[in-house]
C-alpha cells in the first residue's frame, strides 16, 4: 500500500519479466532519478513526442553554443600558432651561439638533442627536428640544430650515416 501522501495518485505496473524492471532501475540510477520519476518521464515523453521535437529555446541555446565553440576553437588554434612561433624564437635566441660552426666562446648544446641522440637510435633530420619541436621550414632554427650536430661530430660524439645521426 502506498504512503498517505501518495494515495489517490499511484499506479501498479506488471511487467512481462523482472529483467525489464532491473534495466529501468539501472537507467533511472544513471540519470539520477527514482524509478517513479523515470517511468513518469518516459510515459510523458511518449505521450507528447511532437512537443519534444522542436524546442526553440534549446535550438537557440544549441546554436549559440556551437558558435561559441567555433570561436573558441579558432582562438585556441591562433594561440597554438603564436606559441609555436614564440618557442621557435626562444630556441633561436638560446642557441644563437651556434650560428656559425666553431664560433668563438662557450656554448651550451641543446640537452634535448643530446638526450635524443644518446638513446642509441639512428635519427634522420626530420625525426630530430620533430623531437625538438622545430618546424623544418624555419631555416634559421634548422641551421642551429645542424651546426650543433656538426660540432658534436667534430668532437667524435656522433656520426653521420646515410640513414641519419647516431650517438657514438
Amino acid at each position: 500500500m502506498a504512503r498517505k501522501e501518495f494515495r489517490g495518485r499511484t499506479a501498479t505496473v506488471y511487467l512481462p519479466v523482472g529483467e525489464i524492471l532491473t534495466n529501468w532501475q539501472q537507467e533511472a540510477a544513471q540519470g539520477g532519478a527514482t524509478i517513479s520519476e523515470y517511468i513518469f518521464e518516459m510515459v510523458e515523453k511518449a505521450r507528447r513526442p511532437a512537443e519534444d521535437v522542436v524546442r526553440p529555446d534549446l535550438v537557440r541555446e544549441n546554436s549559440d553554443l556551437k558558435t561559441l565553440n567555433r570561436k573558441l576553437e579558432q582562438e585556441v588554434n591562433l594561440l597554438k600558432a603564436n606559441l609555436e612561433i614564440m618557442q621557435a624564437e626562444v630556441y633561436k635566441q638560446r642557441f644563437a651561439g651556434f650560428e656559425k660552426v666553431d664560433a668563438p666562446g662557450m656554448h651550451s648544446y641543446d640537452r634535448a638533442l643530446v638526450d635524443m641522440l644518446k638513446r642509441g637510435k639512428v635519427l634522420d633530420s626530420l625525426e630530430i627536428l620533430g623531437g625538438l619541436g622545430i618546424n623544418p621550414r624555419d631555416s634559421q632554427a634548422v641551421k642551429l640544430v645542424s651546426n650543433q650536430l656538426e660540432e658534436l661530430k667534430r668532437f667524435g660524439l656522433v656520426s653521420e650515416l646515410l640513414q641519419g645521426w647516431r650517438w657514438l
